[in-house]
């Protein structure tokens, strides 16, 4: 039954989405934006990324946008879909430098004032939130340079839920467990991206590249966390694993049934 039920299932995808869409269909649907940085642009088709200085190089997979620590930075357009309060940053860092505060992956409201930010200081990795300008780190640890070395790809993924204020950072698909956390509010209207600064450019850049940037509308969970880091490009395609066993029928129909309702 259980073999029917799926052969029904992928026969609706490739009806729907064409040959070969659940084969790769991307772990945790909604996925708000998958970046593209060889052509700069939001494969789901939700934003507009616009480049203010970074440049092309080598990447994980393909090309990674570089990074100066200086003035460079990646904004998009506005989109109302953006989650304000539970979902997941996946990404790959390739840091040249640690100095100070660097911010790898922030959505905000197009200031400071409301935002859910990724960064790191010269020692520490955190995962921040402010509300109405008041904001706070919620997940801090210790122990950065070992964690996520200089001059090598590291694979990031963090997760946060506002409502529960439960936060977690997977570093190459292993959970860490913080230093420290905290309690935080439900931040409201955020609608815009920016990678490697604060969004209004005036500082916390970042010196490094970055590669592979989804951000998701829910929670990641750690099996996804260690076969984004397995699959050795920050993707997890949701039938491979669950005909490989590695998720269970539910979960794989609990991934696309969400798929379907984001895409309609």
């Amino acid at each position: 039954m259980k073999r029917i039920i799926t052969v029904l299932l992928v026969f609706y995808s490739v009806m729907v989405f064409g040959q070969g869409a659940t084969p790769n269909l991307r772990s945790s649907p909604p996925f708000f934006t998958n970046m593209e940085f060889s052509n700069l642009i939001d494969e789901t088709g939700n934003c507009t990324l616009t480049n203010n200085g970074a440049t092309s190089t080598t990447g994980k997979r393909g090309n990674a946008l570089s990074f100066d620590g200086i003035n460079d930075n990646v904004s998009s357009s506005t989109n109302s879909k953006l989650e304000n309060t539970v979902g997941s940053f996946s990404f790959w860092v390739y840091p040249n430098v640690y100095s100070g505060n660097q911010i790898w992956v922030s959505i905000n409201d197009g200031t400071t004032a409301n935002r859910i930010v990724c960064y790191n200081s010269a020692t520490t990795y955190f995962i921040f939130t402010s509300v109405s300008g008041i904001g706070g780190n919620r997940w801090t640890k210790t122990g950065l340079t070992t964690d996520i070395p200089l001059s090598q790809w590291t694979h990031i993924v963090a997760t946060f839920n506002t409502v529960t204020d439960n936060y977690d950072i997977y570093v190459n698909g292993v959970q860490k467990t913080p230093t420290s956390t905290d309690t935080s509010g439900n931040p409201s209207g955020i609608d815009e991206i920016s990678l490697g600064s604060r969004v209004d450019r005036s500082s916390s850049f970042y010196n490094g590249r970055l590669d592979e940037v989804y951000i998701s509308s829910r929670e990641l969970k750690e099996i996804e966390a260690k076969q984004q880091y397995a699959s050795g490009n920050g993707l997890l395609y949701v039938y491979d694993n669950f005909k490989n066993g590695k998720i269970t029928f539910g979960e794989y129909l609990e991934y696309y049934l969400e798929y379907l309702k984001y895409k309609a």
